[in-house]
């Protein structure tokens, strides 16, 4: 009887203790960041979200000098104004030689791997507002689950995608342990759980109620062991859940645009740092 007691309070310590600490570039905990946050911070430009490695910010730029970030993957997601984004090519003062022009537009995305050059040319509405999930390369120099090129995902790519239910037949971009989507999704039935990856959702179209369980907690007959959270997503808001999170899409609702029961999102689901 004993032993029996032993195993169970064994088994029960590995469901209630704290997870481990995530590593630099991965999220540390469960945020939802709601619309009215986001555009507050995109007027001005401010960080939303700064974890070790890991960072989501509302920038606005105008025309400035080139840059190269040696260790800083950049994820730009256009929200307002038109610009000329020059990448690659070789720094030459504030400008670049022989790099590429991407004339960006509301709705694109642009993805900068690390040490690539890259210069905001030309804005012509003056600023450029845009959300940047920005990402580390970890000390071990492991680029797994980070982009290894410079892509640009157009907005009537990603509007085409969100319109009818979609998935990994036709992801917006795949480099090794990184995948992004723009998909509409169904309620869930029970939650689901990634041991490996987490996700940056950003609500583009619709309202949800989305439940996370607590980090490292198991699923058992349908439902997360532990506490769980109730979090209401509305359109422009993100939510960032962590690897070995148990989570799930309980409600959706008032959708302007595709099925009014599948919600519309960006997806930015990035491997753990190895």
């Amino acid at each position: 009887m004993k032993v029996l007691v032993a195993v169970a309070t064994v088994l029960m310590m590995s469901v209630l203790m704290p997870a481990a600490t995530a590593p630099p570039g991965a999220p540390a905990a469960v945020r939802y960041i709601g619309g009215e946050t986001v555009s507050t911070a995109m007027a001005k430009g401010g960080t939303l979200l700064q974890d070790p490695g890991l960072a989501i910010v509302a920038g606005r730029s105008a025309p400035s000098a080139a840059a190269i970030d040696p260790t800083t993957h950049h994820i730009f997601l256009i929200q307002d104004g038109e610009a000329v984004l020059v990448t690659g090519g070789k720094l030459a003062g504030k400008a670049i030689e022989g790099g590429q022009n991407r004339r960006l537009k509301t709705g694109d995305m642009l993805v900068i791997p690390a040490k690539t050059p890259y210069w905001w040319k030309e804005v012509p509405s003056g600023t450029v507002g845009y959300l940047a999930v920005n990402k580390e390369t970890p000390r071990s120099g492991n680029t797994w689950g980070l982009p290894d090129v410079v892509q640009l995902i157009n907005a009537n790519r990603i509007k085409t995608r969100m319109t009818e239910p979609g998935g990994p037949a036709d992801p917006l971009l795949i480099d090794p342990g990184v995948v992004f989507y723009a998909q509409r999704k169904f309620k869930d039935d029970e939650p689901e759980i990634h041991p490996n990856h987490s996700h940056i959702f950003i609500l583009v179209d619709g309202e949800a109620t989305f439940l996370t369980g607590q980090t490292g907690a198991a699923i058992v007959n349908g439902k997360a062991v532990g506490a769980t959270t109730l979090h209401q997503l509305k359109k422009g808001g993100i939510m960032i859940v962590p690897a070995k999170t148990p989570h799930q899409w309980v409600s959706i609702r008032n959708n302007a645009f595709g099925p009014k029961e599948a919600i519309g999102y960006i997806a930015i689901n990035m491997d753990d740092p190895r």
